[in-house]
């Protein structure tokens, strides 16, 4: 698939275009040079190959027009399209946009490698306290998640010879194994308040997932593997919600520090 763009009426002078990451290997063209390649485009599956990468595209006007054509190939991934639209403005501009977006990736990735040091420290410091091991586990298996959809991949920036089924693999499974120990957090902070059927429940749920998005990927089906993490993404709606409850019941019966963390419990896989 193509996306065309002709854009006129601008001033003459030196832009940029972001173009956001995308399941798909593009060919991106301006006044019809190529001015950007991820992965491998063709017509055939077999062929295409996938880098998960986002473009910032020098764009020079010369005489207030310019067309761009960006071209897809999504035959490994049940996304075929922009998740976000691109972004066209002066470079100057769009310079200090981008600063702004890197800055806001590297404090959300810090933040998560802080919360990961912090829990193993403490727990190899007080090995009968498991709830900081089970937060900077959980902080661990997202990581790759975060970095992912940061800005630019930082992911692949850090590994750019990661392929594209080790990188689901990462994203996929590690996302569905930070779930349970989120909720072991939770149980070994709030015992009392913690369901047991529910919890086992959903964390057999979680295991369950985990070994079919391995075995596809090890297989190589992605496409399939893909449409599995919507049941994922479903899955990890609810143990949401049971954290929720299980901390709202730990406030509700005045345990220490409930309240608070009932406040950041939301925010907690944003």
């Amino acid at each position: 698939m193509s996306y065309r763009l002709e854009i006129t009426g601008v001033r003459p002078g030196a832009y940029t275009l972001y173009v956001p990451l995308t399941y798909a290997a593009t060919q991106l063209w301006v006044d019809g040079r190529r001015a950007a390649l991820s992965g491998r485009v063709h017509t055939e599956a077999r062929l295409t190959r996938y880098q998960v990468r986002s473009h910032d595209v020098p764009v020079r006007i010369e005489t207030g027009r310019t067309r761009i054509q960006i071209d897809m190939a999504a035959h490994l991934h049940r996304d075929n399209g922009f998740e976000s639209a691109p972004i066209f403005g002066p470079a100057e501009k769009m310079r200090s946009w981008i600063a702004r977006q890197w800055a806001k990736a590297f404090l959300q990735i810090g933040a998560l490698l802080l919360l990961v040091v912090q829990g193993l420290v403490l727990w190899i410091h007080r090995p009968d306290d498991r709830a900081p091991l089970y937060l900077g586990l959980n902080c661990l298996a997202v990581l790759p998640q975060a970095a992912i959809f940061a800005h630019d991949n930082i992911l692949l920036v850090a590994l750019p010879e990661l392929g594209f089924i080790q990188m689901l693999a990462l994203q996929y499974v590690g996302g569905v194994v930070g779930m349970p120990l989120l909720l072991l957090y939770a149980r070994t902070l709030f015992p009392r308040e913690t369901w047991r059927l529910p919890f086992i429940v959903l964390c057999a749920a979680y295991g369950v997932l985990a070994l079919i998005q391995s075995t596809l990927l090890l297989l190589g089906d992605s496409m399939t593997a893909s449409q599995v993490s919507q049941v994922s993404t479903l899955t990890s709606v609810i143990g949401l919600l049971f954290m929720v409850v299980i901390v709202a019941r730990a406030t509700c019966n005045g345990r220490d520090g409930a309240a608070t963390f009932l406040v950041g419990a939301p925010a907690t896989r944003t």
